[in-house]
């Protein structure tokens, strides 16, 4: 868990320990203010509770005492209701997270799927099965605590959507004032980055815009602008690439490569290798390609971590190496957990079809899930036949629709042929 993550979490989980006596019959909220984190979540007694963390835009489930987890063991999560049956959730242990705190206290952060959280406030009990025993927690009050929680949470999401919906709105209106900047370097850099930015480009200054929604001639225009006025920056540069590429100039290329070898900018690298890897507009070369996505990896670059892994994983698993497959795997389980939602559908995959070195295929699906919720259309197909044809879990219509429908939206072509759009 990195430092910006872990500290908020730590100030949220001391203070459930602290404030425990006032929360031991049942669950609580605990707002951020109070708690200190900036965090919202629910909490009961000292043994646990959730906490939803913005960054990684998910909601965790912790359990106190860590001590009592053997991390290399399997882990599963088992719901129980006094009128229906046990639910079970097997867990990766890799995603299993230990906490430290001052006062000695430990705790294990386990990242959680909406339909784990539903459970969380529809069962009684929540069973952790670990290689050392079990530990049980009660779920009195949960769903009062845990929905407002939520409800909280989503407002704030929808408060952060409409503030960036707002921003780039406002930008978008003006387009004669936009023109007008454009006679300067830094008005033209500007519009270079609101235009053209990368959505995964770590080092980009303003909202990414995705390849659809990418203007191209409006962004050519832009960068080379820009550039043209004396900017010699590496990201206005990569961006002058990206623009000339949306719009099939060949000589993309040449800028993506100025910006990579020469400026070292990481999200260049990731363009190039895809330029390397597919041939276009230059010999197609794999182990350019190859080399090109090491050094953006290394650099940080989530898209390039992600094929770097995939190209290492595939041909690991060609050549038999397992020691290599298990390397590989652990760039693209990196670069999924980051959210990157390219990496996020083909480790649910990997997993779900049973070639991880690592999880069991159930937890691909939370994966999966994941790369659903991030608008990857395929992944959203691929979970509405697991729910119509009963794979990983029983049949379910409702869900099979859900996931059908959403794939549709998305733009799945398969999934509209077979909702008959």
């Amino acid at each position: 868990m990195s430092n910006n993550i872990r500290v908020p979490v730590v100030a949220f989980l001391l203070f459930v320990i602290i404030s425990s006596s006032a929360i031991a019959q049942s669950w609580e909220y605990v707002p951020p203010v109070e708690a200190g984190s900036g965090l919202h979540g629910a909490g009961f007694d000292k043994k646990g509770g959730i906490v939803y963390f913005p960054e990684a835009r998910r909601w965790f489930l912790f359990y106190f005492d860590a001590k009592t987890f053997e991390l290399g063991e399997t882990t599963s999560l088992v719901f129980s209701s006094s009128d229906g049956p046990l639910i079970r959730y097997s867990m990766d242990p890799q995603d299993i997270l230990p906490t430290s705190y001052e006062n000695g206290a430990e705790a294990a952060l386990i990242p959680i799927s909406p339909e784990i959280l539903e459970l969380l406030q529809s069962q009684d009990y929540v069973t952790f099965l670990t290689g050392s025993g079990e530990f049980e927690l009660a779920l009195t009050g949960s769903r009062a605590a845990i929905s407002r929680a939520i409800d909280l949470v989503e407002l704030e999401k929808q408060a952060e959507a409409d503030d960036a919906a707002h921003a780039i709105g406002q930008a978008a209106s003006d387009e004669a004032q936009a023109r007008a900047r454009l006679n300067t370097l830094s008005g033209a850099v500007d519009e270079c980055d609101r235009l053209t930015a990368h959505p995964w480009d770590k080092n980009a200054t303003a909202l990414g815009v995705s390849w659809d929604d990418l203007d191209g001639e409006r962004a050519v225009e832009a960068c080379a602008a820009a550039f043209d006025l004396g900017s010699r920056d590496g990201r206005v540069i990569y961006q002058l690439g990206r623009a000339n590429s949306k719009i099939g100039y060949k000589n993309a290329i040449v800028y993506f490569q100025q910006s990579a070898w020469e400026h070292d900018y990481p999200a260049a690298f990731y363009d190039l290798g895809h330029l390397h890897e597919t041939g276009l507009n230059t010999p197609q070369d794999m182990v350019e390609a190859e080399r090109t996505y090491r050094r953006g990896a290394v650099l940080g670059n989530l898209p390039s971590m992600y094929k770097l892994g995939r190209f290492s994983f595939e041909a690991a698993e060609a050549e038999s190496s397992e020691e290599q497959q298990r390397n590989a795997e652990n760039l693209i389980r990196s670069s999924a957990i980051a959210g990157y939602p390219e990496a996020l559908e083909y480790y649910g995959n990997l997993i779900v079809e049973g070639r991880s070195t690592k999880a069991k295929p159930d937890v691909g699906v939370i994966y999966l899930n994941d790369a659903s919720e991030k608008g990857q259309a395929s992944a959203s197909y691929t979970l509405a036949h697991f729910y119509r044809d009963g794979i990983l879990f029983s049949q379910n219509e409702e869900k099979y629709m859900f996931f059908l429908k959403r794939a549709a939206q998305q733009g799945h072509t398969a999934a509209q042929l077979e909702l008959g759009d």
